[in-house]
């Protein structure tokens, strides 16, 4: 790819840092990095003026708020760009949306929704194609049973080191177990795409002192309810594009996905691993510098597991969107 950024070593260890916790201090990230607290802070504000991080995000622990996770696939059709477009920026801010990818190939729109169950989800569904529904031409869903933010570590390759890995402990507690308030709500309301925003500025949008605010999120954090703070990379601008794989399996049993799994939970390029049920059992995303990796991949995905594999398909994608989640779950905002 003509026009790409470029990182030395510094910069690597500050994503690298960052992609640990993105709230981190940055006489943390300056130690990590091993640079002062100026060069850090430096580097971040140059990674995000050059857009090569393009959002910071909260990660929670959406199974312990009790909600489920619905993936749409959708073709369009008869859809103008302009129209696409604004079908885009009406999807940001609507009910339940927490991830939007425009795609070519298998797919052209993926929506990510977040619902309390199957009823809720319906009526967003019907709400959403009562909004758009002249441009769908076919409509796929499935249901999310494994978490990928949860599983994987996107910008390993561009920075080397151990894969993370936040496997799910606390399943079966629930946000009124924990009983969570409505300052905790507007916590993560605010935080949700604001992860390094001061405890003086959280406490500002939350009506609340700062050390409560710091309280109740190392609560939040201790509990598992927040999983952790990440940076959002556009690594397009890095000679990356982003290709995602939709795999239907062949009945496997645990005993052959667990080794699946654990490969591709700490595989190199691998930014994006799902388990699901409905038109897909398993998706993953690769990050590829060309077609030609991209196809190395899958041809190492067959030799591996195509026992398992019963046929797949494959879309690249070349917009992905992060909208405020806790915004568009909890305050039930419709456009």
């Amino acid at each position: 790819m003509a026009n790409t950024a470029e990182l030395d070593a510094t910069d690597k260890k500050v994503l690298q840092a960052l992609s640990e916790n993105a709230r981190a201090s940055l006489s943390v990230i300056a130690k990590k990095a091993r640079c002062s607290k100026q060069v850090a802070a430096y580097r971040i504000s140059n990674l995000l003026k050059k857009g090569i991080i393009s959002q910071f995000i909260t990660i929670f622990n959406w199974q312990m708020l009790g909600y489920t996770s619905f993936r749409l696939y959708i073709r369009l059709a008869n859809i103008k760009p302009a129209e696409q477009v604004k079908m885009i920026e009406t999807l940001k801010s609507f009910r339940g949306v927490y991830f939007i990818g425009a795609c070519e190939g298998k797919v052209d729109l993926l929506v990510r929704f977040l619902a309390k169950n199957p009823s809720e989800f319906q009526e967003i569904l019907d709400e959403f194609i009562g909004r758009f529904g002249s441009f769908i031409l076919d409509k796929e869903v499935t249901i999310v049973t494994r978490d990928p933010f949860m599983a994987t570590s996107p910008g390993r390759y561009l920075y080397g080191g151990e894969q993370i890995n936040l496997e799910r402990r606390k399943t079966t507690q629930t946000a009124k177990a924990i009983s969570l308030g409505s300052l905790d709500w507007k916590i993560m309301a605010a935080i949700a795409d604001s992860p390094r925003a001061s405890f003086a500025d959280l406490a500002s949008t939350c009506g609340a002192s700062p050390d409560v605010v710091a309280y109740r999120i190392k609560k939040l954090i201790s509990n598992e309810i927040i999983l952790n703070f990440k940076p959002i990379l556009d690594t397009k601008k890095l000679g990356y594009e982003h290709h995602q794989v939709f795999l239907k399996l062949q009945n496997a049993k645990p005993s052959e996905l667990d080794p699946f799994f654990r490969f591709y939970n700490t595989h190199q390029y691998v930014v994006f691993l799902m388990g699901c049920i409905g038109s897909w059992d398993v998706e993953i995303g690769f990050d590829a510098r060309n077609i030609q990796h991209f196809h190395e991949q899958v041809l190492e995905l067959k030799d591996k597991f195509g026992a398992i594999i019963k046929e797949y398909d494959t879309a690249v994608f070349f917009e992905q969107f992060y909208p405020n989640a806790v915004r568009n779950v909890f305050t039930g905002r419709r456009q």
